[in-house]
Order: C-alpha cells, then structure tokens, then sequence
C-alpha cells in the first residue's frame, strides 16, 4: 500500500492493538470475566497521544532524560547494559496485580491495572524530576557521576577504586590500596568497599555459595556462568531449569499442554502472535 495511504486521516481511530484484534483486550475480557484483574504494559502508557507507538527500552530513556543524564545534553548516552526500564515496568506491573487482587478481594470487582516503560522512568528519577526547571547547577552524568560530595562518592586507591559514605575527612586514598583503605574504613565506622569486577564477581566463592553465581547448560553455548536466582522463599523456593534454551523454544509444547493443535500453533505464528521457527540466538551480543 502506498504510504499517501497508509497514513491516518485526522481523528481517525487508532490502530487497533494485537490484544484488540484477537478479541482479548479490556474491554473483551470484562465482558466475560467483570472480576478479572486485567495487567497491560506499553512503551508510553494507556491512552495519551502516544499510547499505540510501539517502543523498546531505548526509546524509553531517549523519552524520559535517562539518556541526558546517563551522557549529558550534547552527547546522550544509553544507559546500561543493565535494562533499568524494562525490569522496573515488570516490577511495577507486578506491584499493580497485586493491587488489583487486593481490589477485587475487598470489592469483588476486576480492575485494569496498567503500566509503562516511560511511569517506570519517571519513578526511577523522582529525585531529580523534582524542581528539575530550577537547578542552578547540572547534575554530574557520565564519567563524571562519581557521588554528591567527597564523603559520599568513589575515590582512586593506588591499585583500583572503592566507594566511601560517611564522614572519612580528606584522606589522601592514593597512598594505600582499596583493600587496605577498605579495612581501615570500616574499623572507624565508615561505610566502604571495593569496586569489583564483573569477572571477579562472577568467581567469588561467597557469590557462588549464595548462588548469586550459577553454571547452567545451555544447548547452544554449552556450560556458561549466569546468574542466580536474585529472590528467596522460605515456603515455595526458586529453582532453576535443567538448561538454558533459545528465546520461544519452549512454545509450541506449552501451547499443547494447553490443547493447541498443530494447526492452531501454526496460524498463531503466521498472524505474528509466537515465533516457532528461525528462533533467535540467545548468545549473539557475545
């Protein structure tokens, strides 16, 4: 279709979501189900002149000031590789079922619980958002982000860095190692530690025997050292799987656990619902 008429014409209705087209957004689902506690996560957040863009992590910080603050104004920078938005909206969407739950036990009604990538990047930054138009002053970003002030910030030791909180007084940190200024640190009191590598993270024996660091197999790269399970239960513990597969390779069996044929397997990839063949490697950023 040619792209005159591809575009929308004024107050034309928005796209329809793929929830929408397979009769399984809000409005469907509480027609059948009034108690159901409904969650829906998006890029930019339900309803607002932005609501049916699609979006990504990226798009997320580039929309919020995350990108400003992770550079600065002239060179903004993506912030990570840890995906700050997209854990936190899970966390939130998971904070919003469990409102909703609490809704309907005390109503006995359904809500729609909904969240975003970009509410996410707001709770995030709350502390700077506030009075954020009259700074004097630029935040510290980028390399320069080290702390708010010389007792409560990272120091250069001799042989590498650690991070400081408390009243250490102007000590000169380059005369001793991080392990030694670490040890006298906290004799006094003070808050310290070393910066610790990535790979020495990963070897620690007091990480590895908390299981913060596990060795998994996994069907493409063989044995690999991820990470651990980062939550614990006393009553119902986490556990990991047997092996690490590709992204969606478990969907088909699980669709026909839950009475899906073949053919239906099939028109659900074809209408781009699940991905079952050409699945993507899980290891190429490595």
């Amino acid at each position: 279709m040619a792209p005159a008429r591809r575009r929308r014409r004024a107050g034309a209705e928005l796209p329809r979501s793929t929830a929408e087209r397979y009769g399984l957004s809000w409005a469907h689902v509480r027609a059948r189900r009034p108690d159901l506690v409904y969650v829906s996560v998006s890029c930019y957040g339900y309803g607002g002149p932005w609501e049916s863009r699609r979006g990504y992590e990226t798009q997320a910080q580039a929309a919020s000031g995350i990108m400003c603050r992770a550079g600065d104004a002239e060179r903004p920078r993506v912030l990570g590789p840890y995906n700050l938005l997209d854990y936190g909206t899970g966390v939130l969407a998971a904070f919003a079922a469990a409102l909703g739950l609490y809704h309907r036990a005390t109503t006995g009604a359904g809500v729609h619980a909904h969240t975003s990538l970009t509410q996410a990047a707001t709770h995030h930054q709350g502390v700077h958002l506030v009075g954020a138009d009259q700074r004097v002053t630029a935040e510290p970003s980028g390399p320069y982000a080290l702390g708010t002030g010389p007792l409560h910030r990272f120091h250069r030791a001799s042989d590498g860095w650690l991070f400081v909180a408390g009243g250490a007084g102007d000590e000169d940190f380059a005369s001793a190692t991080s392990a030694e200024w670490v040890t006298k640190l906290r004799s006094a009191g003070i808050a310290a530690h070393e910066v610790v590598g990535l790979a020495e993270l990963m070897t620690d024996p007091a990480v590895r025997a908390r299981g913060l660091a596990v060795s998994q197999l996994s069907e493409e790269a063989g044995e690999v050292v991820m990470p651990g399970i980062a939550i614990g239960l006393t009553r119902t513990p986490a556990r990991l799987g047997a092996a690490v597969r590709r992204p969606g390779a478990d969907g088909p069996a699980v669709l026909a656990a839950h009475g899906y044929g073949d053919n239906d397997i099939e028109e659900l990839a074809r209408g781009w619902v699940l991905q079952t063949a050409a699945l993507p490697s899980g290891w190429d950023h490595f």
